[in-house]
């Protein structure tokens, strides 16, 4: 969520910032995020929802320009199109529903978190043994609360494949607030 207070002022830096290099996906990609945060920051409901597709419009924007091709690094080292669809998959999942933009924030960071690119992509094909740990944190040491460590093997599932479907079943089914 962050501190309310910082909104504004990073909403204008990175105005600032992209009008500066208007070609710069990154930027724009901030930009739009930081947009649509000052909505949070508004008392009326028609300037929400104005802030909120501004910075949505943006973000689209800098993926669109993604597809235009801007290879590289960003100013951060971190690829420019990973951190364009993260940026925008953290946007579009923090919005509010009625946005209709969780569907594609999920996709979003589905692409980033599998891309080859990543470090912990690239180890698990090459071994595919790994381990999970799962628990429940509280307030303080993190190790005085209960968790699980499982081993287990990493498979990759093809989206749009008959076992990504029937894990994507079962997962809702357990779990449908993620819906």
């Amino acid at each position: 969520d962050g501190d309310d207070a910082a909104i504004e002022p990073a909403a204008e830096a990175f105005a600032a910032l992209s009008q500066a290099e208007p070609g710069n996906a990154v930027l724009l990609a901030y930009r739009g995020a930081a947009t649509a945060m000052l909505a949070k920051t508004m008392w009326m409901p028609w300037k929400k929802m104005r802030q909120a597709e501004d910075g949505l419009a943006m973000l689209d924007k800098s993926l669109a320009m993604l597809a235009t091709g801007q290879p590289g690094l960003s100013p951060s080292g971190a690829a420019t199109t990973l951190e364009v669809q993260y940026v925008a998959a953290r946007t579009f999942l923090a919005v509010p529903t009625v946005m209709h933009r969780h569907e594609q924030g999920m996709r979003l960071l589905t692409q980033v978190l599998t891309h080859p690119q990543q470090a912990y992509t690239k180890a698990l094909l090459a071994d595919p043994r790994c381990s999970l740990m799962v628990g429940d944190p509280g307030k303080g040491d993190p190790l005085a609360h209960p968790r699980l460590s499982l081993v287990c093997r990493a498979v990759a599932l093809e989206s749009g494949g008959e076992t990504h479907a029937r894990a994507s079943r079962r997962y809702l089914a357990l779990n449908p607030k993620a819906k």
